[in-house]
């Protein structure tokens, strides 16, 4: 019986996702799903199809209802999971996924390559007036977010949770306004959860038009957010 490694069982479920449900996914939940490991966060470059742990400095991952939480210099943080409870669909046709996967790949291929995750800044200024619009938008969002991704890698390590929640807010508000796979009903999650003290960032997570937010919190102001999104 063949042996699959971590990486082959990931590729397959990916290529599962593509051929079965007709879902062009990435292969984000795959990797986390064989590579993850406890206390750590996944750097995943999909470019090459890999991925390096990132240690999160004595931080947890918990959703509304636990109480467990793990001390670090003097403080308690959380990352929050809040549901929209907005269901939404991203396999089969007329999938606002593929849409905008389409519309990076044609970003890319006017800047002269193969994937937008080798294009920069620059290339994609040069080609600005070849784009319209809305392919501009998505490009600009994909390649701004990889540099937020990698800096945020930076910053965890470091734990610095101020600028890590920056860039969250940042990730958001380029995935609401750029890449436009927001809703109504999680951008009201997220405001609600900036407003409220000791939140350092919030965003949508996961594929996106519905799901969950995922908040950066104080241990003490947990309660506090849970009654504003409650109201």
């Amino acid at each position: 019986m063949h042996s699959f490694s971590p990486t082959e069982k990931a590729l397959l479920c990916q290529a599962a996702e593509h051929n079965y449900p007709n879902n062009p996914c990435g292969i984000m939940d795959q990797f986390i799903s064989v590579h993850g490991k406890a206390d750590h966060a996944l750097l995943i470059d999909c470019l090459n199809e890999s991925s390096k742990l990132v240690n999160m400095p004595s931080s947890t991952i918990c959703f509304f209802g636990r109480r467990d939480c793990v001390h670090f210099k003097s403080f308690y943080l959380f990352f929050k999971v809040i549901n929209s409870n907005v269901k939404h669909k991203l396999s089969g046709e007329n999938n606002p996924f593929a849409e905008r996967q389409k519309s990076c790949f044609k970003a890319a291929e006017i800047c002269g390559k193969d994937f937008l995750r080798s294009v920069t800044l620059e290339d994609l200024e040069k080609c600005k007036s070849k784009m319209d619009q809305e392919t501009y938008n998505r490009a600009l969002h994909g390649v701004e977010e990889d540099k937020r991704t990698l800096e945020a890698a930076e910053v965890l390590i470091k734990g610095d949770f101020n600028r890590f929640g920056e860039l969250m807010n940042a990730s958001h508000d380029s995935l609401r306004d750029l890449y436009e796979v927001s809703c109504p009903e999680v951008d009201e999650l997220v405001e609600i959860a900036r407003k409220t003290k000791g939140v350092y960032g919030s965003r949508i997570t996961g594929g996106g038009f519905g799901g969950c937010t995922v908040t950066l919190i104080d241990r003490d102001a947990v309660e506090s957010l849970k009654d504003a999104v409650n109201v």
